[in-house]
């Protein structure tokens, strides 16, 4: 049971560090070369080899906070200067695009399977 307790508490603060990255839970378990689901998925403690994939994909992300829940989820704070921001602001903008057209070509696609019938 307290396994139980203790994976619950790693997945929480995994699914707390996804929405801090702004990212999907799907996004980052991809990230870190697992599966898809793998942080919804999480029922057992996390492996030595995961908290390597993340240290090494995310290195600003605080290793023992991940796994104790003590202290902050970043060893530096987020860089606050103008470029970063400005590029932030274009990330968020350019998925929402990548959105919109992943829609519009789906459309596109049961439009021409429609048109071949």
């Amino acid at each position: 049971m307290d396994t139980e307790q203790k994976s619950s508490a790693v997945r929480d603060r995994l699914i707390a560090l996804c929405e801090a990255l702004e990212l999907s839970r799907r996004e980052f378990s991809i990230s870190i070369g697992r599966t898809s689901t793998y942080v919804t998925s999480l029922n057992n403690d996390i492996t030595s080899g995961v908290l390597n994939d993340i240290l090494i994909t995310y290195p600003q992300v605080n290793i023992m906070w991940l796994i104790t829940g003590k202290g902050e989820k970043f060893i530096t704070p987020e860089p606050t200067d103008a470029l970063f921001q400005h590029l932030k602001e274009e990330n968020k903008e350019l998925k929402i695009r990548n959105e919109e057209l992943n829609r519009e070509l789906g459309r596109l696609e049961g439009q021409i399977a429609e048109m071949k019938k």
